[in-house]
C-alpha cells in the first residue's frame, strides 16, 4: 500500500513538471529575436522563413537585388527576339547546426502578372559578367550565407508578379513580389 502512495505521490509531482516541460516545442522560440514570422508577399529584400513541418525554422532567403535586363551572358546564349534575361540575387542563411543546406537553382520560378511560370535560364555568364549564374545546386554549410543567383530568359516588356520556391513537392514559398519591376519598360 505504501508503494501506490509512494507513486502516487510522484506521479503527482512528475506530471505537472513534464507538462510544463512538454509545453516548449520545437517552433517556440522564447527570445526576443524568435522566428520571423512570414508575410503573405514580401517584397524585394524581405527575409523569409524556411519552416519544417515540424516548427523548426531552417533558413532565411531573400530576394536581395534584380537586375532587368542582365547582359552579362556569353555571345552563345543571347536571348531570343523579343526577349531579355532578368537576373535576380538570392541570398540563402541555413540556420541549422549540422550539415549543408542544398539548393537547387531549378527549384525557383518567376511568374508574371498573366500566370506563366519561367523556369531558370541555362544562359552562361561572359568572362566579364558581374553577375554569375548559379550552379544547379549551391551547399549552404551550417551558419553560412550564400548568394543564388536565378537567371530568367522573359518577354521583353511583361509585367513580372512574383519569385516563388518550391523546396518540396508540397511546398511553395513566396520569395519576392515583384509586380513592380517590368523589364525592358523605358
Amino acid at each position: 500500500m505504501r508503494r501506490l502512495l509512494r507513486l502516487w505521490v510522484v506521479a503527482a509531482i512528475l506530471v505537472p513538471l513534464v507538462m510544463l516541460a512538454g509545453g516548449r516545442g520545437l517552433a517556440q522560440d522564447d527570445s526576443a529575436t524568435g522566428p520571423i514570422i512570414n508575410t503573405s508577399n514580401p517584397v524585394l529584400g524581405d527575409v523569409v522563413s524556411y519552416i519544417t513541418e515540424s516548427g523548426s525554422e531552417v533558413a532565411h532567403l531573400s530576394a536581395s537585388a534584380i537586375e532587368l535586363e542582365w547582359a552579362g551572358f556569353s555571345e552563345y546564349y543571347p536571348p531570343a527576339e523579343g526577349s531579355q534575361y532578368v537576373a535576380i540575387t538570392v541570398e540563402v542563411t541555413n540556420l541549422g547546426s549540422r550539415g549543408n543546406l542544398i539548393i537547387r537553382a531549378d527549384d525557383f520560378r518567376l511568374q508574371d502578372v498573366d500566370g506563366f511560370f519561367y523556369s531558370r535560364s541555362w544562359a552562361d555568364a561572359s568572362e566579364t559578367a558581374d553577375l554569375i549564374p548559379a550552379e544547379s545546386e549551391v551547399a549552404v554549410a551550417p551558419g553560412a550565407t550564400e548568394q543564388v543567383v536565378l537567371v530568367y530568359e522573359v518577354l521583353t516588356g511583361v509585367e513580372l508578379s512574383h519569385l516563388f520556391w518550391q523546396p518540396e513537392y508540397e511546398r511553395l514559398v513566396t520569395i519576392a513580389n515583384l509586380e513592380e519591376y517590368v523589364p525592358g519598360a523605358a
